[in-house]
C-alpha cells in the first residue's frame, strides 16, 4: 500500500485527528494524483458498501482470477486500480468493524479521544480587553496548571467576550475532571454566537461520555457529525462505537 493509500484510509475511516485532516483536506485540493486516488477510494467504498464484504471479496477473487486469465492485451487501468483498492477497503472494513464492535464505555473513550485545546497563536493579542491578567491565565492554561488558571480567570472583570471566557473555564473544569462545573460553561457558550461554539460543543461531548451521559453525548455527535465541520470525522468514528455504561 502507497503512502496516499495509507493517508486516504486513515482519512476514510476517522483516525486523522483534527490537525491532520485539516492538513489532508488541503493537500487534496492541490494534489491531482492525490485526488485521483481519492475518487478511486470512493467508488470503491461505494461498491464495498453496495455489494457487502463478504459477496465482494468472493467477487473481487473472481474478477482479479478472470484478469489475470484474460488474453486481452487490454485491461484498463482504472478497473484494476478500483479492483485493487476494494480489496483494500474490503481489509480495512473488516479490521475497522471488529476494532469498533468491542465495548467501549464513555470514559474510556473519553480518555482514548481527549486532546487539549491548543490556543491559537493570535489568541493572546485578541484577549480579554488586553488584560494582563488573562494572558496570564492563558499561560497558565498553556502550562497545563488548571487550577491556577481558573482562578485567575475568575478574578476577570467586563470581559470583551464572556463566551470566551466561559469556554477556557469549561476547558480548564474539564482537564480537573469537574464535568458538571465543565457542562454548565460549555452550554453558556452554546448559548451564544461565538466563534467557540463549535469546539464548545465538541468538547462538551466529551464532557457527556466522562460524565457517562451517554445519551447527550450521542445528541451532540450527531449534531456535529451532520455539521461536516472541524470536528465531523472524530464524531462519526465515536458515532460507529458500541458504546455501554
Amino acid at each position: 500500500m502507497s503512502d496516499y493509500e495509507k493517508l486516504i484510509e486513515k482519512y476514510f475511516f476517522g483516525e486523522m485527528d483534527a490537525k491532520e485532516t485539516q492538513a489532508f483536506e488541503t493537500k487534496l485540493e492541490i494534489d491531482d494524483v492525490l485526488m485521483k486516488l481519492y475518487d478511486e477510494f470512493v467508488l470503491a467504498k461505494k461498491l464495498v458498501e453496495e455489494a457487502g464484504r463478504l459477496e465482494l471479496r468472493a467477487q473481487l477473487e473472481s474478477i482479479d482470477k478472470d484478469l489475470t486469465e484474460s488474453k486481452s492485451p487490454v485491461i484498463p487501468i482504472w478497473t484494476k486500480s478500483v479492483i485493487r483498492i476494494a480489496a483494500i477497503v474490503v481489509i480495512a472494513l473488516g479490521i475497522y468493524h471488529f476494532g469498533f464492535n468491542q465495548s467501549r464505555t464513555g470514559p474510556e473513550i473519553f480518555y482514548d479521544q481527549y486532546e487539549a485545546y491548543s490556543v491559537p497563536s493570535g489568541e493572546r493579542s485578541s484577549g480579554l480587553s488586553g488584560d494582563e491578567s488573562w494572558l496570564e491565565a492563558l499561560d497558565l492554561y498553556k502550562n497545563e496548571k488548571y487550577q491556577a488558571a481558573l482562578e485567575l480567570m475568575n478574578q476577570i472583570e467586563d470581559p470583551i467576550s464572556e463566551s470566551q471566557l466561559q469556554f477556557y473555564r469549561g476547558l480548564c473544569f474539564l482537564s480537573l475532571k469537574n464535568p458538571e462545573m465543565a457542562m454548565q460553561e460549555f452550554n453558556q457558550v452554546l448559548l451564544s454566537d461565538s466563534d467557540y461554539k463549535e469546539h464548545a460543543q465538541w468538547y462538551l461531548a466529551l464532557t457527556f461520555l466522562l460524565d457517562s451521559e451517554l445519551e447527550g453525548a450521542s445528541e451532540l455527535l450527531k449534531q456535529i457529525d451532520s455539521a461536516g465541520g472541524f470536528y465531523a470525522n472524530r464524531a462519526k468514528k465515536i458515532l460507529k462505537m458500541r458504546i455501554t455504561n
